[in-house]
């Protein structure tokens, strides 16, 4: 795959370098066979060191690569598209649509008929192989271009097929998420300096912990409930500092949170129609 696949970026942002990061340190692209456009040489010196080539014309992209991803602002996806689609080949490009909560609809309506497009959701996690990302195709993509996407995803962690009506909520989670997850991070890391631990220890120690209490699930199969149950003595250290949590309503907060990022997908999605 990395001598013959050509893939491309429009957009040189944080998400787009995460997913090149993986595909390269995977070894499933070679970083000559990367293309990325961006609006500015700034942006764009990073996937220089990364031995990728750059551009700032996007049709430049679409004519070097093969898989294409749309990595843009949502409410730039569709000017971002129509500027690219006189230099489309249906029979050539497959594009991967990274924009939050924009439709494959909205974005097939401004591309040449037949065209191939496939929807992702991924994170940022993609850039340490260690990312979550689900997809879902276009009415007009293949089962090969499904089964290419998967195969250059997993490179760069877990990935899902999903209905396009459940992504909103898998970005709200995995997405999202992972920002609600680096706030819980911070604060235990604040915790540990309260009482006394250098910083530096003290967030090491809190994402080591984070790390290890995903595996613990993913590996054994237990519900967190269970594992919460598990280190948790009678009268003891840890099911005291949980009662602080339930009295903070820490459940809650986090169902809402959520909540409130699907509703706003959903709210983004409207606006782009």
């Amino acid at each position: 795959m990395a001598d013959e696949l050509r893939v491309g970026f429009i957009g040189g942002g944080n998400m787009a370098r995460a997913i090149a990061d993986g595909l390269i340190k995977s070894n499933s692209v070679k970083p000559g066979n990367i293309t990325a456009s961006a609006i500015t040489q700034e942006t764009l010196a990073t996937w220089q060191n990364l031995g990728c080539q750059t551009t700032l014309v996007n049709k430049d992209v679409v004519e070097s690569s093969d898989v294409v991803f749309f990595a843009v602002k949502p409410h730039l996806i569709v000017q971002v598209v129509r500027e690219i689609a006189p230099y489309v080949n249906p029979d050539r490009h497959l594009f991967v649509t990274v924009a939050a909560a924009m439709r494959t609809e909205v974005i097939e309506q401004h591309l040449p008929p037949n065209t191939h497009l496939i929807r992702v959701q991924p994170n940022l996690a993609c850039a340490v192989q260690c990312g979550v990302s689900a997809f879902c195709r276009g009415k007009c993509a293949l089962e090969k271009d499904a089964q290419l996407i998967h195969k250059l995803l997993l490179t760069c962690g877990l990935c899902f097929e999903v209905k396009e009506s459940s992504l909103n909520a898998v970005s709200s989670i995995s997405g999202c998420g992972l920002g609600f997850l680096f706030l819980v991070i911070e604060a235990l890391s604040d915790g540990g300096v309260r009482v006394g631990l250098p910083r530096t220890l003290s967030m090491q120690l809190v994402a080591q912990t984070m790390i290890g209490a995903g595996r613990l699930i993913q590996e054994t199969g237990k519900h967190p409930g269970q594992l919460k149950d598990e280190v948790s003595s009678p009268g003891g250290t840890t099911i005291a500092g949980i009662q602080t949590l339930e009295r903070s309503a820490l459940r809650s907060a986090l169902i809402d949170a959520v909540e409130t990022a699907t509703k706003r997908a959903t709210e983004i999605a409207e606006q782009g129609k």
